[in-house]
């Protein structure tokens, strides 16, 4: 997902992604772009077959940062 510009985001603003594994890999890497920060450079979350991943980044006036990550 990108964002194409952040002047329409205002301070406090979420992006929630749900993140459902249906394929049967276990594995999920958020590659941080711009507009985006994740916690740690390589962000890999293992996401078992059938089971998700709850994602929730908050803009913090500059860019979206991660706030949260919830993998069952």
């Amino acid at each position: 997902y990108r964002i194409k510009t952040l002047t329409q985001s205002a301070l406090g603003d979420q992006i929630i992604f749900q993140i459902t594994n249906t394929a049967g890999g276990t594995k999920f890497k958020t590659i941080p772009a711009s507009g985006f920060e994740v916690t740690g450079a390589d962000s890999v979350m293992t996401i078992t077959a059938s089971k998700r991943a709850i994602q929730v980044f908050t803009f913090d006036g500059v860019k979206f940062v991660e706030t949260s990550k919830i993998v069952q």
